[in-house]
């Protein structure tokens, strides 16, 4: 991946479907990547598709989507082997905190675990279901590739890694073990 051309990467970008994701997904589009996007509702995931097929350099860019709960390791590793194309590069994206804001007392323990699920899981399995892809495609070239290809994974945190918001709990600690 030479500068900005990145004709023949494939990327798969968790959270592809709505605002970093998206915009990561469509940056990387403009400079010539294939790329699946991952999201758990259809809709936004389909609105999402549509901009970045208008937004290739040519009609042989490829623009998959995938719907799909990214706290379930197994479904996250079948989602990745069943695509076309294996990635090169894995952005996880995908996270948020919507239902889980509130101070600790006052919210549901369940919050915790969703939140956790949503976002510390659907990073940790994205990362895990990529790599064990990776290592069986490496043992399979075997002796034809001695030396295995660069490949990338990419977390994306917030700033609430690093700096505690009040109201905010579950998704400030989560944040810090990313």
């Amino acid at each position: 991946m030479k500068g900005n051309d990145l004709r023949g990467k494939t990327f798969f970008v968790t959270g592809g479907s709505g605002g970093l994701g998206r915009a990561i997904s469509k940056l990387l589009i403009v400079r010539g990547a294939h790329i699946t996007i991952f999201g758990r509702r259809p809709g936004p995931l389909i609105e999402a598709r549509e901009e970045l097929l208008a937004a290739r350099l040519d009609d042989n860019q490829q623009v998959d989507m995938v719907a799909i709960d990214m706290s379930d390791y197994t479904k996250v590793h079948e989602a990745f082997v069943s695509q076309r194309r294996t990635a090169d590069v894995l952005y996880c994206v995908a996270g948020g905190n919507h239902a889980e804001n509130g101070f600790l007392v006052d919210i549901p323990a369940r919050a915790l675990e969703t939140c956790m699920a949503n976002n510390y899981f659907a990073s940790a399995y994205a990362a895990k279901a990529i790599l064990d892809i990776w290592v069986d495609d490496d043992e399979k070239e075997g002796l034809e590739h001695p030396h295995p290809r660069v490949r990338k994974i990419v977390f994306i945190a917030s700033a609430a890694a690093f700096l505690s918001s009040p109201g905010s709990i579950a998704y400030t600690r989560k944040s810090s073990f990313a």
